[in-house]
C-alpha cells in the first residue's frame, strides 16, 4: 500500500485524503477545526452598543456590555467598567476530551493611572490572565491564542468567561474583546 500511494502522486494523495475525510465525515467526525463559539464577533442580531441583554449566545454580568469598539466587524465587547466596575462575558460550549485553540482579540479601555486585571477561563482553569496598562494614543489590539486540553473529567457543558476585577490600585477594571473563537 505504501509504494502505492507513493506512485499516485501529490494530487491523488491529496484526492485520496479528501475522500477519507469525507467518509470521515459521513460518519460524524472530520479531522476540520469545529467552531464552537456562537457570535465571537457579537455582530448576531439582538446586539446593541451600550446593551448586556439580547445578545444571543453571551452572558453579561457586572459592568460589561456589547460595544461599538471592535476589531473586526460593527461590535465588540467591554469588559467591566470604570471604578470598581467589575464584570464578566460568559458563554456555554459543549467540550469533549482534546486539544483546543482558544483565541480572542482584546484591548484595554481605560484613560488612567493603572493597570486592568484580564482573565479567560476555560471550565473553570485560567487560561488567559494579564494586567493590562492604561490605553494610549498608540494601544492597538492585541490577539491571545493558547492551547488547552480538555481532560475527560472535564468533559460536558462548561464555561467560557471573561472577567475584569478590581486592580490592587482600584484603578478601574476595564478592557475589551471580539473574535473570540475556540476550535477543536
Amino acid at each position: 500500500m505504501k509504494n502505492f500511494i507513493a506512485i499516485l502522486g501529490p494530487f491523488a494523495r491529496r484526492l485520496l485524503g479528501a475522500s477519507v475525510c469525507l467518509f470521515v465525515v459521513s460518519a460524524g467526525h472530520c479531522a476540520f477545526a469545529a467552531e464552537l463559539i456562537k457570535n465571537g464577533s457579537f455582530d448576531d442580531p439582538g446586539c446593541t452598543s451600550g446593551k448586556a441583554a439580547g445578545c444571543k449566545y453571551w452572558v453579561f454580568k457586572g459592568n460589561s456590555a456589547v460595544n461599538d469598539d471592535s476589531h473586526s466587524g460593527k461590535l465588540g465587547a467591554s469588559v467591566g467598567g470604570l471604578g470598581s466596575g467589575t464584570g464578566s462575558i460568559r458563554q456555554t460550549v459543549a467540550l469533549n476530551e482534546g486539544r483546543y485553540t482558544f483565541s480572542f482579540w482584546y484591548i484595554p479601555r481605560q484613560k488612567v493611572a493603572g493597570k486592568t486585571p484580564a482573565i479567560a477561563k476555560i471550565a473553570g482553569r485560567i487560561v488567559f490572565a494579564t494586567m493590562l496598562g492604561s490605553e494610549q494614543p498608540d494601544t492597538h489590539w492585541s490577539k491571545a491564542e493558547v492551547v488547552v486540553y480538555i481532560s475527560e473529567k472535564d468533559e460536558g457543558e462548561r464555561q467560557v468567561e471573561f472577567f475584569a476585577d478590581n486592580a490592587p490600585d482600584y484603578s478601574g477594571p476595564l478592557f475589551d474583546i471580539d473574535d473570540v473563537s475556540l476550535t477543536r
